[in-house]
């Protein structure tokens, strides 16, 4: 899949932070407390086995973060396969 999640980066990017304020580290347990997120939907976005991603989802973790939703999805384009060829 060309688009993915880069929860898992964020959630390094946090627990530097964390780190660096002597904090215990960010675990997927305790942002989908916070959140109120399923573990199960933020496990899927963090080992790329999700399929989908919901609007509210994006919303959720885009505030939690404080970022744009162009942090949390990343376009990789693959090989054309010529699926998409302009007309």
């Amino acid at each position: 899949m060309a688009v993915h999640a880069a929860l898992k980066l964020l959630i390094t990017q946090e627990n530097v932070a964390r780190l660096q304020r002597r904090e215990p580290a960010l675990t997927i347990q305790m942002l989908a407390e916070v959140t109120g997120l399923a573990t199960s939907t933020i496990t899927g976005l963090t080992t790329g086995r999700a399929n989908r991603i919901d609007f509210r989802t994006i919303d959720t973790l885009c505030r939690f973060f404080q970022v744009q939703p162009g942090a949390l999805l990343v376009w990789t384009p693959e090989e054309d396969d010529g699926t998409l060829a302009p007309e």
